[in-house]
């Protein structure tokens, strides 16, 4: 009886378990041969070793249920440590898409697009009216406005196309945070919005037919420049164009990434050495741990403050000021435009 329970507690494999019981088996067989001259012993004995199998049985069935319980808590810890490494990954190339080779993209898909031709080459004849005939400010804004009306451009370039897919696969990927980890979640969240946001900005830019009649004025004819021929004042519209939206970038979209890649070697690096130990901890305080719903929340700083509640357990005082310092920043920053 003793061995069984030894192998229990040791969690040995069901096989040795087996072997133990043929065991005792074989001992009650040994025992009905000899003459011991007491039918009632030997039933005795028999109830004995039919109850030892039935507990047996009992316990090898709640051994294999714990085994199994184990295998897949096992499984799904090394997803988690999976897309918390995938965080990090798209976050940094995501960035490294963030260039002049994107901004040359898009602008070259909005001003060489098969359906934009017309539009352009009638933006090329006002600009010139209006210089040659001096035509004030505001008709000459409102002339171009009316032009980049007809614009309809949909942005599938490459570099485009690959930017969308990293943010729609970490967004994917981040459900198996919830809702165990919700911090890291609702952390996910706030990068792939960000992420996001600062594309559809530039996007946002590019289409916007006031900003963009303000430009071109600016940029076109108010300096009353010339024009030898429709390529060279195409080649000008898209060096004009790529310039602003990488000004743009550099003044403040690049300032809110470099400090969300920050906070994201943070996050990852106090995660990712935690033991399974560890995980199951952190998920039992995740679960006790308050925040406000994500429908009441509705900016990138408020997630990740929201997120913040959940990492103060495995975060150290010098980690949690500079998590929080850092969001201030990317909040001062859009709190000032």
């Amino acid at each position: 009886m003793w061995r069984l329970w030894h192998c229990f507690l040791t969690k040995t494999d069901s096989v040795i378990i087996a072997k133990e019981v043929e065991g005792i088996k074989y001992a009650y067989d040994f025992l009905k041969t000899k003459d011991m001259g007491d039918a009632m012993m030997i039933n005795d004995i028999l109830n004995v070793v039919t109850a030892l199998g039935t507990v047996v049985a009992a316990i090898s069935i709640i051994s294999m249920y714990v085994l199994h319980r184990i295998e897949k808590r096992e499984e799904y810890l090394s997803k988690v440590r999976s897309v918390l490494q995938m965080l990090q990954n798209n976050m940094e190339e995501l960035n490294g898409l963030l260039n002049y080779e994107l901004a040359f993209e898009l602008v070259y898909t909005l001003l060489y697009n098969h359906s934009s031709q017309p539009c352009i080459r009638k933006l090329y004849e006002i600009c010139n009216s209006c210089i040659a005939n001096k035509t004030d400010e505001e008709s000459s804004v409102k002339l171009i406005r009316s032009t980049l009306g007809v614009f309809g451009v949909s942005f599938q370039c490459e570099l485009a196309v690959r930017y969308n897919e990293l943010i729609s696969e970490l967004k994917k990927q981040s459900v198996v945070f919830y809702p165990q980890y919700k911090g890291l979640f609702r952390f996910t969240k706030a990068c792939t919005t960000l992420m996001r946001n600062v594309f559809n900005n530039n996007k946002k830019f590019l289409l916007d037919e006031d900003l963009l009649a303000q430009f071109f004025y600016n940029t076109l004819i108010k300096d009353e420049n010339k024009w030898p021929c429709f390529k060279d004042f195409q080649k000008e519209l898209m060096d004009n164009l790529i310039s602003i939206l990488e000004v743009r970038r550099v003044k403040r979209s690049q300032k809110d990434v470099d400090n969300l890649l920050e906070l994201t070697d943070i996050i990852y690096s106090v995660h990712i050495e935690l033991s399974d130990r560890e995980w199951k901890k952190l998920a039992w305080k995740n679960r006790k741990t308050q925040s406000k719903p994500d429908k009441e929340v509705d900016t990138v700083t408020g997630d990740l403050r929201e997120a913040e509640k959940y990492f103060r357990t495995i975060m150290n005082r010098d980690r949690s000021n500079e998590y929080a310092s850092l969001v201030q920043k990317i909040e001062d920053r859009n709190n000032s435009d």
